[in-house]
C-alpha cells in the first residue's frame, strides 16, 4: 500500500493543529523553498535513511488544509520498484503561533505522540494506526512565520529514521 493515501490524514491533522485553539493565523510566505519541500530533503538522504538507491522527490500539487492554510509536499519514490517510500509535508502560520504550541497541537490530536528531542524548535513522532504511518513533525520559527515540516512513512520506519529525516528537513529551512 503506498503513502498516498495517508496524505489527506496528515494534512487533516496539520489542519487540526493550525487551525484549533486559535492557532490559525494568516499566511505569510517564508522562503521559496518551501513552496517545493522537495529543496529541503534530497532523495539521496531518504534514500540513506531507507538503504534504498536512486531515490527521487516528485513535488505535488499545492493543497489548502480546512483552515484555509497552504500546504506543500514532496513524494519520495525509489526507483526499482517505483514505490513511495513517504512523503514530506510543509506549511507555514503566522509568527505568533510558537514552535511549542505546534508541538503540543500535535499531541493533543494523535494520542500516543511524543515529543522528539532535538529536531527543530519542537518535535514529535506519533504512529498514526488508521493509515499505518509512522509521522515525525517539527516546527521552526523564522521571520515570515513558524514552519510545520512532517514526514509521513511506513510504521516500518523507526521513530529515529523519520527524525533524522525531519531534521535535515526543518535544518533546511532559511530562517
Amino acid at each position: 500500500m503506498s503513502i498516498r493515501w495517508h496524505v489527506g490524514s496528515v494534512l487533516a491533522v496539520t489542519a487540526l493543529l493550525l487551525g484549533a485553539g486559535g492557532l490559525e493565523r494568516p499566511y505569510t510566505p517564508v522562503a521559496a523553498n518551501l513552496n517545493d519541500p522537495c529543496t529541503l530533503l534530497s532523495g539521496e538522504a531518504v534514500g540513506r535513511v531507507f538503504g534504498v538507491n536512486n531515490v527521487r522527490g516528485v513535488p505535488k500539487p499545492p493543497r489548502t488544509a480546512a483552515n484555509g492554510l497552504p500546504t506543500h509536499s514532496c513524494d519520495y519514490r525509489a526507483a526499482l520498484p517505483d514505490v513511495s517510500l513517504g512523503e514530506l509535508l510543509t506549511t507555514v502560520t503566522d509568527r505568533s503561533v510558537t514552535p511549542a504550541q505546534v508541538a503540543e497541537a500535535w499531541q493533543r490530536a494523535k494520542p500516543g505522540a511524543r515529543p522528539i528531542p532535538g529536531v527543530g524548535e519542537a518535535a514529535v513522532y506519533y504512529v498514526d494506526q488508521q493509515y499505518k504511518a509512522g509521522v515525525a513533525g517539527a516546527a521552526k520559527s523564522t521571520p515570515g512565520g513558524t514552519v510545520a515540516v512532517l514526514y509521513s512513512g511506513s510504521t516500518r520506519a523507526s521513530q529515529e529514521m523519520l527524525a533524522s529525516l525531519v531534521k535535515q528537513a526543518i535544518d533546511a529551512v532559511s530562517g
